[in-house]
């Protein structure tokens, strides 16, 4: 069974937690959405849907964090668009650099199977496209959340308590 205290972390969006616990959490967090993003090619896009499982337990780590800090836990939202954004230049930086010429070629085939409308021939591509893309999709989960997690963490906690709970 799940330890309580870990259970209050992942799962309880009320209270705070310091700078070590959000750490504790956040990196459980990132070690499950890079065996998710791994899965994905192993055992086939689907394995991706696990992934909105994390929400919450996300949504529990900042939203506490925040509260440490003063803020409120709606603040997330705003975590949740900076996150992408990071996402996706990082995707942008990192793709090309283990773009091949069987990526190129797979996109271009999936491009001209849409538009012919035979979306039955882009579900395998699909699968096989994220294989090629495995290292840059993993690279953009870990350094993504490492740099929200960055900025989040290094921030002081408020001393004593606040409106969100007594201190850690």
């Amino acid at each position: 069974m799940l330890n309580q205290s870990l259970y209050r972390l992942w799962f309880e969006p009320n209270g705070r937690i310091g700078r070590s616990r959000f750490w504790q959490g956040l990196v459980v967090l990132t070690v499950a959405s890079f065996i998710i993003v791994a899965g994905q090619t192993k055992i086939g896009s689907g394995f991706g849907l696990l992934s909105y499982l994390l929400i919450y337990p996300y949504i529990c780590v900042f939203g506490k964090r925040l509260h440490d800090i003063g803020r409120s836990a709606w603040w997330v939202i705003g975590l949740f668009f900076a996150s992408l954004i990071v996402q996706f230049i990082l995707t942008l930086f990192t793709e090309p650099i283990f773009r091949s010429p069987e990526t190129v070629a797979l996109i271009e085939k999936m491009a001209v199977d849409w538009e012919a409308g035979n979306i039955d021939m882009v579900g395998p591509d699909v699968e096989r496209l994220n294989n090629l893309l495995l290292i840059p999709n993993l690279i953009s989960v870990v350094v993504g959340n490492f740099v929200l997690g960055f900025f989040l963490g290094r921030i002081e906690s408020d001393a004593g308590d606040n409106q969100y709970g007594p201190a850690e």
